[in-house]
């Protein structure tokens, strides 16, 4: 007589998940090998703000990653799957000035909470691979690459109007301006000039904009609002020489050259550098810088609906196609970063540019002509294509089409136009006078100018004696940190007050990982061996800020000799949204925060993953179900009692671990072996919803056979001997299930392994393997109709013929009951769907 182990008919989550998270860990079962004969798969989401603790959409992100990193690990993947906190920056130093606390503190205790989560849901991580942005390796790392960009010619420094966060008090970059306000405070910015460290990203735009073809495996929305704001626009610059200066002049960029004749105006944005040198009254200088300055207050979004504003320099310019004067204006609506910041007012064809003549009344001359003779005049704006009507110039009867390439042959030859790329996309500023943040490395010495430190006197570390109030640059009055020697000439200098951008710092984690603790800033030789990220998966909010800055800082790693790829993720996905039942977005003030630590408490990690993953497509939103997890955990748990049920079988056949090549069986054989390939497609392709409705199928199979294996079971408990073919290809298919749920609901997977006579971790076992032969199918099942109600469901050969069918049918007499004295006068049948007889 064999003895048989029970189970209990509940799987305790609360003790049970934990031990099989230890076990896992003292396995050392999800450490990353580097192995380099086995093919590579790096998973990553992106990593978390320490600033709080784990909350229902990282829940949600990480099962999808967790899901994938252990199946392709068991597929025979070196698998490099990390995690690592973005520990600077305003999220962290904001929590920590709420809870009176150095960011340093909060920030160490936010990531014991989280990572404390990511252990109770299971999570697979190689923590061996684990990094900090605050961590004084990457921060030496980071500054390092700072000063190598630096040399590159990657980092500029200028005095320049940038966003200003009266409410962070702090600079922000064009991408974390959403609507005109902050991307964290929701403050409307406002534009001030100030010394700024900026990356060069403008010299990468063209890169940046024509690779988002090659990223085919990215959403086609993340690709299109990259494009949309690296915003390129091709066109013609032309240089408009300022009366009585020759040496001087105001070049602007225009995509219809051909209405150069037409142009009675230029207008500069408030941020146009020549408002420096352009005026020479001093009573007019003061009026334009008073308007610029209140232009300056205004989003952009305000300076272009507003009704059109200006204000007269005084000076004009001449056109370089007709030789006329022109006045130069400053116009609210036009902004620093479309073209070159200036524009060429032709109201005739502009409705903008009607506006504004009509509002300070400058010229209108048209000088498009329709195909159709309509559009002249100033009684409207005729901005289509047409043939162009300036009388006494070379452009005059011909074409737009031609005329926008005529301006350029025309003014060429004098230096006066040429033809133009523009991009929306502007140099990334990187100063942030906060302090929580990689100190940026450079000294200042007012003989020596910027000086960068020395790489031998990195890291630069933040003073720890700070507690920062949020309001201005704490560094900037700590005099023991800003007071320093020039490394030049050795004279007493400053440090740079501000730190960098957080941005920064997740700009090229992803490198990071694969060598968290090397010298250099990457370990190229590994770097490039798992790089690019196969799968990376998280937010679509981050498409115009750390998606386009991670793509930037690929391509000037890769300039710089340290990689040599020019991506850094093949795939992309953006999970959805977990919102509340009423389809609201969760938030403390509405009070309906799901805290999926609570839930787990509740009904276990797996029934909050598997619900999560099965409750729609991975892109779509949630909204949340309390009841949810219940049902997910009273999946498992019809599991689990399938499993108890036939626990005496599994025992009797231990060496069955999935289901056998025999003749018998076959039906829930190939059904087996169609599971093991959709769920190995689905998950691949995060489609994880149908690949757990596949399981749910497989396990509906194995109920509806369970009655005929219980005697089964109960036989093999009663005596050693063989059991039946049958019964060996059910206790396989049972096995099986639960090695293909594992990477959905690893705890209970483990324990159900156990329980089914398993030794070993399931973690560590390889993955099933399709039988190509087991897909054919031994019998097919059709439901038979007659006269099209649905009588019953017969077993034929795959290669029986319509007549046979028939044959057999009607020797049944269930069939014949139906059929009754009638003649059948028809068949349908649809192959492996249906057979139909219509009687009469």
């Amino acid at each position: 007589m064999m003895t048989v182990t029970a189970i209990p008919d509940t799987y305790d989550h609360r003790n049970r998940d934990r031990f099989w998270q230890d076990q896992w860990q003292a396995a050392g079962s999800f450490a990353w090998r580097n192995d380099a004969s086995r093919p590579k798969y790096y998973v990553l989401e992106m990593f978390p703000y320490t600033s709080g603790r784990l909350h229902i959409g990282h829940a949600r992100n990480y099962s999808m990653g967790d899901t994938l990193a252990r199946m392709q690990r068991a597929r025979g993947f070196d698998v490099l799957y990390p995690m690592g906190w973005d520990a600077f920056g305003l999220p962290a130093e904001n929590a920590a000035v709420k809870f009176g606390t150095h960011p340093g503190t909060f920030t160490a205790q936010a990531t014991v909470s989280m990572k404390r989560a990511m252990h109770d849901l299971g999570l697979s991580y190689s923590w061996a691979n684990e990094l900090s942005t605050c961590s004084p390796d990457y921060i030496r790392a980071q500054q390092v690459l700072f000063l190598r960009l630096l040399d590159k010619g990657l980092i500029l420094r200028d005095t320049a109007y940038v966003n200003w966060d009266p409410v962070e008090q702090t600079v922000l970059a064009n991408e974390q301006v959403i609507d005109g306000k902050g991307w964290r405070s929701g403050a409307p910015i406002v534009k001030r000039r100030i010394p700024q460290w900026f990356f060069n990203i403008r010299s990468y735009a063209a890169e940046l904009h024509a690779g988002l073809d090659r990223l085919d495996g990215w959403p086609d929305a993340v690709r299109n609002i990259q494009r949309s704001w690296i915003g390129q626009s091709d066109g013609v610059e032309i240089d408009f020489p300022l009366t009585g200066r020759d040496d001087r002049q105001i070049t602007v960029f225009t995509t219809r050259a051909d209405t150069v004749a037409g142009c009675t105006f230029l207008a500069l944005a408030a941020e146009h550098q020549a408002l420096d040198w352009l005026i020479d009254d001093p009573e007019r200088r003061e009026a334009v810088y008073r308007f610029r300055d209140d232009i300056l207050k205004q989003t952009a979004e305000e300076r272009t609906t507003q009704d059109k504003r200006g204000v007269d320099t005084g000076v004009t310019a001449i056109n370089p196609l007709t030789g006329e004067p022109v006045p130069v204006l400053v116009a609210n609506y036009v902004l620093a970063d479309y073209g070159v910041g200036a524009i060429m007012g032709v109201p005739a064809h502009d409705e903008r540019d009607l506006d504004f003549a009509r509002a300070y009344d400058l010229d209108v001359r048209p000088v498009i002509r329709a195909d159709d003779g309509d559009g002249d005049g100033d009684a409207g704006v005729h901005t289509g294509e047409g043939v162009i009507v300036a009388p006494g110039t070379p452009i005059d009867g011909l074409t737009t089409e031609a005329g926008r390439a005529a301006v350029v042959d025309c003014l060429a030859p004098s230096g006066r136009a040429r033809h133009s790329r523009q991009y929306r996309l502007q140099n990334w500023s990187i100063s942030r006078q906060r302090y929580w943040g990689n100190p940026i490395p450079i000294i200042h010495c007012a003989d020596c100018g910027a000086v960068p430190v020395p790489e031998r006197d990195l890291p630069v570390l933040l003073p720890q004696t700070i507690i920062t109030s949020g309001e201005g640059s704490p560094l900037s009055r700590d005099q023991d940190f800003m007071t320093v020697a020039c490394p030049s000439c050795g004279k007493p200098a400053r440090r740079d007050p501000d730190t960098m951008d957080t941005f920064v710092d997740s700009s090229w984690y992803y490198m990071r990982f694969p060598s968290p603790y090397a010298t250099e800033p990457v370990d190229s030789a590994i770097c490039n061996r798992m790089l690019p990220v196969d799968v990376y998966i998280g937010g679509v909010e981050h498409a115009t800020l750390h998606l386009i800055y991670a793509r930037f800082m690929t391509k000037a790693l890769r300039d710089l000799g340290l990689v040599d790829f020019d991506e850094p993720f093949l795939r992309l996905y953006n999970q959805g949204m977990v919102n509340d039942e009423l389809g609201r977005k969760q938030s403390k003030s509405l009070g309906n925060v799901v805290e999926p630590m609570k839930v787990i408490e509740e009904f276990g990690a797996d029934a909050l993953r598997v619900y999560l993953l099965f409750k729609t497509s991975y892109n779509a939103a949630i909204n949340w179900e309390d009841t949810g997890p219940r049902s997910a955990r009273q999946y498992l748990e019809r599991v689990q009692r399938l499993v108890l049920r036939h626990q005496p079988l599994l025992s009797a056949c231990p060496d069955v671990l999935a289901p056998p090549a025999l003749a018998a069986g076959g039906d829930l054989r190939r059904k087996a072996h169609e599971t093991i390939a959709k769920v190995t497609r689905d998950v691949e392709n995060f489609q994880f919803n149908t690949a757990i409705a596949a399981l749910m199928t497989l396990t509906n199979e194995l109920y509806a056979v369970s009655a005929d294996m219980t005697e089964a079971s109960e036989d093999a408990l009663k005596k050693d001997g063989p059991v039946s073919d049958d019964a060996r290809v059910f206790a396989g298919t049972l096995r099986l299930l639960i090695r293909l749920l594992a990477p959905f609901a690893p705890h209970i997977a483990e324990e159900l392994w156990q329980s089914a006579g398993q030794d070993g971790l399931l973690a560590n076992l390889p993955w099933p393997e399709v039988d190509p032969a087991a897909l054919v199918a031994t019998v097919i099942r059709l439901p038979v109709q007659v006269n099209g109600r649905t009588l019953t469901t017969v077993e034929f050969a795959p290669d029986v013929s319509v007549d046979d069918m028939v044959a057999t049918l009607v020797a049944r007499r269930d069939v014949q009951r139906r059929v009754g004295g009638g003649q059948i006068r028809k068949v349908i049948h649809v192959p492996n769907r249906i057979i139909n007889l219509v009687v009469a």
